[in-house]
């Protein structure tokens, strides 16, 4: 293989969904030819992580808070010895701080760099903006969405941007996907009962008090409905007094956090969205991949996500999310199954990795071309 064509893919850290996105990205990269050396600044050496991780080699960095903050010198120096050690000709960096080592440790080459945005106001730091416009010549910022990467935009016109949606392994998680009623008897949901399902951290950002207080509107209404919350976070006691509050014990279900939740969509009958601004949402696209119809805020990333096949309503809403999920209840099963089948034929066309490759393989060659 050409020693020319090196990747050095550096990441904050293996937690998910960090690790299955970074491993589109060194998978992509592996079909044109790239060798890849995936870099996790934080995380101790753990060998499974090694195994799960695409890459011909992975490097573990084990950085401490403490060295994760400030100049981050040592960090800086072990990123440029890497680059020197393997001729790296491509630096793809994930979120800001390995973006930072990544352009200061190839101080005085000519290397292409990525750096990929996965939240908002990734650019709205004046001094951050400053220093990364020292660079511009040979970097190329990617947005998760195109709300991401316009929000990048507003706060500078002088970088150059393009969106870059994730996706998802959509062939191996969908076998992995459990039968209807074996993800049912895990959860231990009956049947008949109409399940709202909703995964992620219990923070406020994901605003689940919306989504309980839409449910209480139509608890009396939809007394087959029931609300499942997976997931857990420092809002848990708060949602769990609510749901006492509202007496609704035995309606809305807080599992905590399941490592195998993504097996388990084939439980919902809808998948529910709250989050107040959802940078890009991996979690719609495992609803997507199930065949769930969803309903979602309007904000952020989730509409590029879903498209015309969801229901909306805006964020903090409570009681348009209720007439939402009214609306979802008196579909016909059928009109039900035609919503996620159709969600899930977007996902196969726009967020598996086929069309990802793609993207990413023509942001190589853009930044590659105009350094």
């Amino acid at each position: 293989m050409n020693a020319k064509r090196t990747a050095l893919h550096i990441v904050h850290g293996y937690n998910e969904p960090f690790l299955s996105l970074s491993n589109q990205y060194s998978r992509a990269l592996q079909s044109d030819g790239w060798r890849v050396i995936t870099v996790y600044l934080s995380g101790a050496p753990d060998t499974a992580i090694r195994q799960k991780t695409i890459a011909d080699e992975v490097i573990f960095f084990d950085a401490s808070d403490k060295k994760m903050k400030g100049l981050k010198l040592g960090l800086m120096t072990r990123v440029s010895k890497l680059i020197q050690q393997h001729r790296v000709t491509l630096l793809i960096a994930q979120r800001y701080k390995p973006l930072y080592l990544a352009l200061l440790g190839s101080v005085g080459s000519n290397i292409p760099v990525i750096g990929v945005a996965h939240a908002f106001g990734v650019l709205k730091n004046r001094a951050r903006r400053c220093l990364l416009r020292l660079f511009q010549n040979r970097l190329l910022m990617v947005g998760v969405s195109e709300a991401v990467t316009q929000d990048m935009q507003r706060c500078d016109t002088v970088l150059r941007k393009q969106a870059l949606h994730n996706c998802i392994d959509s062939d191996v998680l969908e076998t992995k996907l459990l039968p209807r009623m074996t993800a049912r008897e895990k959860l231990a949901l009956r049947d008949e009962e109409f399940v709202f399902a909703n995964v992620g951290r219990l923070h406020d950002d994901k605003d689940q008090s919306t989504l309980i207080r839409a449910f209480a509107h139509i608890a009396a209404e939809a007394p087959q409905a029931k609300l499942l919350l997976i997931g857990k976070g420092k809002r848990e006691a708060r949602y769990r007094a609510l749901i006492e509050e509202l007496q609704l014990q035995d309606r809305i279900i807080l599992t905590g956090a399941l490592p195998d939740a993504a097996t388990l969509f084939s439980a919902f009958d809808c998948y529910v969205s709250s989050s107040d601004r959802e940078p890009f949402g991996i979690v719609l696209t495992e609803a997507m991949l199930a065949r769930v119809p969803v309903i979602s805020t309007d904000c952020g990333g989730a509409p590029e996500v879903l498209g015309e096949h969801a229901l909306y309503f805006a964020s903090g809403d409570d009681k348009t999310l209720a007439a939402q999920m009214l609306s979802m209840l008196r579909k016909t099963p059928e009109q039900q199954r035609q919503l996620g089948e159709q969600l899930y034929q977007r996902l196969q066309q726009q967020f598996s990795f086929p069309p990802f490759r793609e993207r990413l393989l023509a942001a190589v060659a853009r930044v590659v071309a105009q350094r």
